[in-house]
């Protein structure tokens, strides 16, 4: 199931592009505390022929249980042409209970000279699944597709200039020494 259900995200991924469909999930903050709310802006990009139609946004934790589900929203049903682009602007509520952002790689001690890992899906990547995966269903010719992305986060910096970040459930209060 887990193969046939890459190969269904792959044909999904094929369809958005041959469409031009484009889907951007960018949060308020690049941060948010358990129990929180958090705003969220969705674009929904047609570089289409043809026009779409919005119907549904569901968000939901993408790190463990993808079948945990934040928030849903019925998206009134919008038009968007060839061209252009739906905007919603939502609030969710980040689960008391969310387990927070942490590296799947740490060290228990300081002088360890080896990381250790916790259990992950891709030991290679840089950084554990993203927090919140939002979808956005469209109808196409009367059939709805699911798109898929995760919710980033824009962070300036005066000399990189803008750049986009993971969204992360951080502890309500954290302290950092320097020098350590």
């Amino acid at each position: 199931t887990k193969a046939l259900n890459e190969k269904l995200q792959d044909f999904r991924n094929a369809v958005h592009a041959v469409l031009g469909i484009r889907l951007v999930a960018q949060t308020t903050t690049p941060a948010a505390v358990p129990g929180e709310e958090e705003g969220l802006q969705l674009y929904l990009f047609n570089q289409n022929a043809e026009k779409i139609e919005t119907s549904r946004v569901r968000i939901a934790s993408s790190k463990d249980r993808p079948d945990l589900v934040w928030s849903t929203f019925q998206l009134e049903h919008k038009q968007v042409a060839k061209g252009d682009t739906a905007a919603a602007r939502l609030q969710f509520k980040v689960r008391p209970e969310e387990s927070l952002t942490e590296p799947f790689w740490f060290l228990n001690k300081s002088t360890d000279g080896r990381y250790r890992l916790l259990p992950t899906r891709n030991e290679f990547a840089p950084f554990g699944p993203p927090e919140i995966s939002v979808e956005v269903g469209y109808l196409f010719n009367g059939i709805e597709i699911p798109i898929q992305t995760h919710a980033v986060a824009q962070a300036g910096d005066p000399v990189r200039g803008a750049d986009f970040v993971d969204f992360q459930v951080v502890p309500a209060l954290s302290v950092t020494l320097s020098p350590e």
